[in-house]
């Protein structure tokens, strides 16, 4: 949850921007590339919420993906 857990999606407006930092450490991962993605989840029963930012066709409509990187040698 962005803001260190304290700003729930419940308190989002349609069309915000939500930016949250977070870090990440690579220094495990074997070479090779790699995405970052975000995945919501409903508050009362859990289940992954649908999104409707994934390219066509697409059969993952449960996250998206924000960032894709790659760890080279």
């Amino acid at each position: 949850m962005p803001n260190n857990n304290q700003y729930p999606t419940s308190w989002w407006a349609p069309n915000e921007i939500i930016t949250d930092r977070i870090s990440l450490t690579t220094t495990d991962l074997i070479l090779g590339d790699y995405n970052t993605s975000i995945v919501l989840y409903s508050p009362i029963d859990v289940l992954r919420l649908t999104t409707t930012g994934n390219k066509p066709n697409s059969s993952n409509t449960d996250y998206l993906t924000i960032h894709k990187f790659n760890i080279l040698p």
